[in-house]
């Protein structure tokens, strides 16, 4: 059984975020996120009408490969 510490135990929890986190480290507003979320330009899970979350380094990868596109 492999040992779980407290850094990994963080980045389990830190996995997911939410669209106000993401506005804040990207400099824009939590609706463009959301927008970006609808849109299919950010991968997102829904869990439920209101409540999304994001996983930080797939949003990054997204982010990266539309910076690259023309």
């Amino acid at each position: 059984m492999e040992n779980i510490t407290l850094v990994d135990d963080l980045e389990v929890k830190r996995s997911f975020v939410d669209a106000r986190y993401l506005a804040k480290k990207y400099g824009v507003t939590g609706r463009y996120i959301l927008m970006m979320a609808a849109e299919k330009r950010i991968p997102c899970l829904r869990l439920g009408r209101k409540c999304v979350r994001f996983r930080e380094n797939e949003v990054a990868k997204a982010l990266e490969g539309s910076a690259a596109a023309p």
